[in-house]
């Protein structure tokens, strides 16, 4: 990733979740291409551990924290985490996000719960964790990922449609 960057993150500390692939992983090298000691979370420990194994090679500090976040302590204990080993947090970008392929009319009640816990509910909840922080650094930034299937919607996507849309407001 040589490209430059029109932004400097340097000494900055940026959490991102739903890190270990696509979007959130080259959001993480992004972020550390461009200065900042980054965390991130995810399930899997494995693309997480080689993750920040490439953001060291960069330069800069990585924190891995394997987590499930449909659990519900797990915004606060990954917001704890990230500000025991930084002493600060100034950037969140949520990634993390579920999707459930099924027709409308098969799309049950536990599948409803089950997408808006991830995909709207952990995100509110990682944000209002991580505001205190951020409130003490000038420049802080909260970015929350949507998708084009919130404006326009998909086929067997119901759930997924409605909580980024719900993410767009």
């Amino acid at each position: 990733f040589e490209a430059a960057l029109p932004w400097n993150l340097t000494d900055k500390v940026a959490l991102v979740t739903g890190a270990a692939r696509g979007i959130g992983r080259s959001t993480v090298i992004a972020m550390a291409h461009a200065g900042a000691d980054v965390v991130g979370v995810d399930r899997s420990h494995a693309e997480l551990d080689e993750l920040v194994a490439t953001v060291q090679r960069m330069g800069r500090r990585g924190l891995a924290i394997s987590t499930d976040l449909s659990d519900p302590r797990a915004p606060a204990h990954v917001i704890e985490s990230c500000v025991a080993e930084f002493g600060r947090l100034d950037i969140v970008v949520n990634v993390a996000g579920c999707v459930i392929r099924k027709r409308a009319e098969d799309t049950m009640a536990e599948d409803w719960d089950t997408v808006l816990a991830l995909n709207v509910k952990t995100m509110a909840e990682m944000c209002r964790l991580a505001l205190p922080y951020l409130r003490k650094n000038a420049g802080a930034n909260i970015v929350n990922m949507s998708s084009i299937t919130g404006t326009v919607g998909t086929p067997l996507r119901a759930a997924y449609a409605a909580t980024k849309a719900a993410i767009l407001g």
